[in-house]
């Protein structure tokens, strides 16, 4: 992070414990900003989790599970382009049949 991410300029807000209910079968969201995959998880589902806005300070790094519900806080209060990096550790399992 290079600057400051808090509730008042747009922060990530996750929804603790939600990697557990592992991957849902949930459409890709068409034209999302800069090509990203993005998901819309059902409101439904996500009423089901408490939901947590982590601070953010320069020179911290967010690591967590890619099932994790996570979001961008209120875009209306995002004030600078945000960048990220993604890498995604994936554990390969053997084919049935090889």
């Amino acid at each position: 992070i290079v600057w400051p991410s808090s509730w008042e300029n747009g922060s990530v807000e996750f929804a603790p414990g939600s990697h557990k209910a592992g991957l849902l079968d949930v459409p890709m969201q068409p034209n999302a900003l800069g090509g990203a995959q993005q998901y819309a998880i059902p409101d439904d589902v996500v009423a089901q989790y408490s939901t947590e806005l982590v601070q953010i300070q320069p020179g911290d790094v967010l690591v967590f599970d890619f099932r994790l519900f996570h979001r961008s806080s209120d875009p209306k209060r995002q004030m600078r382009m945000k960048y990220s990096v993604i890498s995604r550790c994936i554990e390969r399992r053997p084919q049935v049949g090889h």
